[in-house]
């Protein structure tokens, strides 16, 4: 019979004894172990982005000779940051995401070889910057795409909790000279 092959779903994934009863964690639960973890990630994901983003912003006057130039460019290097991160839709978005974060980090890497009184470690600071708007982009897309609406929230916090921690520690990284600056910015 039909019935005999259904079966009933999960109700418990895990358990906690408090108080001498155990509670039961729904699958679509934050405190979840599986939804945990991928929101974990995406944690780190933002923390990594907001390093080198914020990072770039804030050391603005170390990467190239003219503060006024570096700030106007990185910030306008946003607009084709975003548009890019419109490449998810055909590529997909953690293929888009990954190279975007690779991009960015070879950038960085890379521009830490130039003299900062150029206007070469600037160059390789707006693509990396721009690779790290897709990377942002694309992580608001992953929480909205994959996670349920029950936990949203829950992760989008997480999430901000992340980029917010790599906030901190920018002005640390602010006061290194730019060769280190940008090798701090791809190792979080």
């Amino acid at each position: 019979a039909p019935e005999d092959t259904a079966q009933a779903p999960e109700e418990v994934t895990g358990t906690s004894s408090s108080s001498g009863g155990a509670t039961t964690v729904e699958p679509t639960s934050l405190l979840s172990p599986v939804w945990l973890c991928k929101a974990m990630i995406l944690a780190y994901c933002f923390f990594a982005a907001g390093l080198g983003y914020f990072g770039l912003s804030y050391a603005a006057d170390k990467i190239s000779p003219n503060v006024y130039h570096s700030i106007i460019l990185i910030n306008l290097i946003d607009i084709p940051g975003y548009l890019l991160a419109l490449t998810a839709n055909v590529f997909g978005r953690r293929l888009v995401q990954s190279v975007a974060f690779a991009i960015a980090g070879a950038c960085l890497f890379f521009g830490m070889s130039f003299d900062p009184n150029g206007y070469s470690v600037l160059c390789f600071a707006m693509v990396g910057h721009m690779c790290l708007n897709v990377c942002f982009s694309t992580i608001y897309v992953a929480v909205v795409d994959r996670d349920p609406l029950s936990i949203r929230t829950g992760v989008m916090s997480l999430c901000q909790l992340g980029a917010r921690t790599g906030l901190i520690f920018e002005p640390l990284y602010g006061k290194l000279p730019a060769s280190a600056f940008c090798l701090r910015s791809i190792i979080p």
